[in-house]
């Protein structure tokens, strides 16, 4: 499982990175064009699947965030002014996906066969650790999700657990001691993270807006 996200926080104090969706988009036809070489192995045939799923949720978050006024000034006034136009944010999400393109590229040159599941083994344990000083200071449940903080919990089983997709798909490196403490140890993190956002004061309704 790896979940990113792009766009900003509910909460319109925080803004959020504008991430690049370009790592299932490259991931994807990894993995659509290795399916019909190996028989269409199920491996290869559910991962294309779950990326193109994810490619297309990468797109909507794009198309929301610009399109809503809210949500474009909330992410792009600190870098594009007050009232960010609609023709720089395209261009800033163009080369920004455009520069992400190597970056996965050259991620998958230096860690050759299995690179998949390292990057996104590690994108899990930064989506667990990562927001851990903004949860214990933000005081309310206002910009957070208690899904999401289920979601990471889910993400380290998922990663590390000995049924875990690397223990099957990659044993050399995840069916390992050593990876079996990480995963309790993040495990233990996220669980954590969890009972503090649970513990906030609800998030606040606005009349004629959705709560997240």
């Amino acid at each position: 499982m790896n979940i990113d996200y792009y766009g900003h926080s509910s909460s319109a104090k925080v803004k959020a990175p504008y991430h690049s969706g370009c790592k299932p988009f490259t991931s994807l036809n990894l993995f659509a064009e290795a399916a019909p070489r190996y028989d269409y192995y199920w491996f290869f045939v559910t991962t294309s699947f779950s990326l193109a799923v994810w490619a297309v949720l990468e797109i909507f978050c794009m198309w929301y965030t610009i399109q809503s006024p809210k949500d474009r000034i909330a992410t792009f006034s600190s870098l594009l002014g007050k009232q960010p136009p609609t023709s720089s944010i395209l261009t800033y999400t163009f080369f920004l996906q455009l520069a992400m393109l190597p970056v996965v590229r050259i991620l998958i040159e230096f860690l050759g066969a299995g690179s998949f599941m390292l990057t996104g083994a590690l994108t899990n344990v930064l989506l667990i650790i990562g927001p851990t000083h903004e949860y214990l200071s933000r005081g309310s449940r206002n910009g957070l999700s208690i899904g999401f903080c289920l979601t990471n919990v889910a993400c380290v089983i998922w990663t590390f657990a000995p049924f875990s997709l690397g223990a099957v798909v990659l044993p050399k490196i995840f069916d390992q001691t050593i990876m079996y403490v990480a995963g309790v140890i993040l495990l233990g993190h996220s669980v954590w993270l969890t009972t503090v956002v649970a513990s906030y004061p609800p998030k606040t309704a606005t009349k004629g807006r959705p709560i997240w």
